[in-house]
Protein backbone atom coordinates (compact mmCIF):
# COMPACT_ATOMS: atom_id res chain seq x y z
CA UNK A 1 0.00 0.00 0.00
CA UNK A 2 0.86 3.49 -0.88
CA UNK A 3 1.61 5.92 2.19
CA UNK A 4 -0.93 7.92 0.44
CA UNK A 5 -3.80 5.33 0.58
CA UNK A 6 -3.09 5.27 4.54
CA UNK A 7 -2.74 8.75 5.62
CA UNK A 8 -5.22 10.77 7.16
CA UNK A 9 -4.59 14.52 6.74
CA UNK A 10 -5.22 17.13 9.31
CA UNK A 11 -7.16 20.33 8.97
CA UNK A 12 -3.94 21.68 10.08
CA UNK A 13 -0.99 23.12 7.69
CA UNK A 14 2.44 23.03 9.59
CA UNK A 15 3.59 26.23 11.49
CA UNK A 16 7.24 25.50 9.83
CA UNK A 17 7.22 25.30 6.06
CA UNK A 18 2.37 25.53 5.40
CA UNK A 19 2.72 21.99 3.84
CA UNK A 20 -0.13 20.00 5.24
CA UNK A 21 0.43 18.01 8.46
CA UNK A 22 -1.20 14.81 8.89
CA UNK A 23 -2.31 12.66 11.91
CA UNK A 24 -0.14 10.48 13.27
CA UNK A 25 -2.30 8.24 15.90
CA UNK A 26 -4.63 9.72 18.49
CA UNK A 27 -6.03 8.38 21.89
CA UNK A 28 -9.22 9.42 23.17
CA UNK A 29 -9.22 10.41 26.79
CA UNK A 30 -12.98 10.58 27.86
CA UNK A 31 -15.83 10.35 25.48
CA UNK A 32 -15.15 14.49 24.63
CA UNK A 33 -11.29 14.86 24.58
CA UNK A 34 -8.55 13.55 22.29
CA UNK A 35 -5.10 13.70 22.25
CA UNK A 36 -4.03 13.86 18.86
CA UNK A 37 -0.72 13.43 17.24
CA UNK A 38 0.37 15.32 13.92
CA UNK A 39 3.59 15.07 11.38
CA UNK A 40 4.39 17.20 8.72
CA UNK A 41 3.74 15.90 4.86
CA UNK A 42 7.44 17.50 3.54
CA UNK A 43 9.77 15.05 4.19
CA UNK A 44 12.48 17.69 4.05
CA UNK A 45 10.84 19.70 7.43
CA UNK A 46 9.57 16.41 9.16
CA UNK A 47 8.33 18.46 12.07
CA UNK A 48 6.29 16.74 14.80
CA UNK A 49 3.33 18.12 16.83
CA UNK A 50 0.97 17.14 19.54
CA UNK A 51 -2.70 18.94 20.33
CA UNK A 52 -6.15 18.15 21.52
CA UNK A 53 -9.43 17.66 20.27
CA UNK A 54 -12.27 18.59 22.44
CA UNK A 55 -16.15 18.40 21.99
CA UNK A 56 -17.64 21.27 24.41
CA UNK A 57 -20.66 22.33 23.37
CA UNK A 58 -24.14 20.80 21.55
CA UNK A 59 -25.84 22.46 18.75
CA UNK A 60 -28.96 20.22 18.58
CA UNK A 61 -30.08 17.76 21.26
CA UNK A 62 -29.58 14.24 20.76
CA UNK A 63 -32.59 11.91 19.41
CA UNK A 64 -31.95 9.13 21.77
CA UNK A 65 -34.54 9.09 24.26
CA UNK A 66 -31.41 8.30 26.88
CA UNK A 67 -28.36 9.79 25.66
CA UNK A 68 -25.34 8.29 27.26
CA UNK A 69 -23.88 12.31 27.76
CA UNK A 70 -25.99 15.56 27.48
CA UNK A 71 -23.13 18.31 27.18
CA UNK A 72 -24.40 22.32 27.34
CA UNK A 73 -25.68 23.80 24.55
CA UNK A 74 -24.33 26.45 22.71
CA UNK A 75 -25.07 29.99 24.17
CA UNK A 76 -26.41 30.74 20.44
CA UNK A 77 -29.30 28.01 20.88
CA UNK A 78 -30.31 28.70 24.03
CA UNK A 79 -30.64 32.34 22.87
CA UNK A 80 -32.98 30.96 19.92
CA UNK A 81 -34.64 29.01 22.35
CA UNK A 82 -35.53 32.16 24.55
CA UNK A 83 -36.52 34.26 21.92
CA UNK A 84 -39.32 31.64 20.67
CA UNK A 85 -40.29 31.10 23.62
CA UNK A 86 -40.98 35.20 24.41
CA UNK A 87 -42.80 35.50 21.26
CA UNK A 88 -46.57 36.00 21.93
CA UNK A 89 -48.85 32.51 21.47
CA UNK A 90 -50.41 32.75 17.72
CA UNK A 91 -52.59 30.29 15.47
CA UNK A 92 -50.62 31.90 12.71
CA UNK A 93 -47.71 29.73 11.14
CA UNK A 94 -44.09 31.58 11.17
CA UNK A 95 -41.99 30.73 8.13
CA UNK A 96 -39.10 31.77 10.42
CA UNK A 97 -39.76 29.39 13.07
CA UNK A 98 -39.29 26.30 10.46
CA UNK A 99 -36.05 27.98 9.46
CA UNK A 100 -34.57 28.70 12.86
CA UNK A 101 -35.19 24.74 13.91
CA UNK A 102 -33.70 23.10 10.68
CA UNK A 103 -30.31 25.98 11.32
Amino acid sequence: MKRSETVKHAPFLCPCCRSALFIRTSREETPCFRSIWYQCSNLVCGATFNGNQTISQQISPSGLDRPLMQLPMAPAMERAKALQALRPKTDQLDLLDTMETSV
